[in-house]
């Protein structure tokens, strides 16, 4: 499952996405859950464009045997901020 929003307001937008995922390799196997946010807003101001966005994603695996980043799970979060001028 993946949702997605992308807000206008004149010349600026505001993103959200949310979803989650269950992985199996065999029939036997207990999937890799992983599950993920991410927000985001983006402005401009003459030539110049500012966006600014948040993310944010756990696995978790489902038999303890293989692996997700740590070998039981993990956590990944990140911090995106891109400024840039159009002549």
């Amino acid at each position: 499952m993946d949702v997605g929003l992308t807000y206008a307001m004149g010349s600026d937008t505001v993103v959200v996405q949310v979803g989650n995922l269950e992985e199996k390799v065999g029939k036997d196997d207990k999937g890799d859950k992983y599950s993920w946010m991410e927000v985001g807003y983006n402005t401009t101001l003459g030539p110049a464009a500012l966006k600014v966005g948040y993310g944010s994603r756990t696995q978790a695996d489902g038999d303890g045997v293989s692996g997700a980043w740590t070998g039981e799970g993990g956590t990944y979060s990140d911090i995106e901020v891109l400024m840039s001028l159009s002549f």
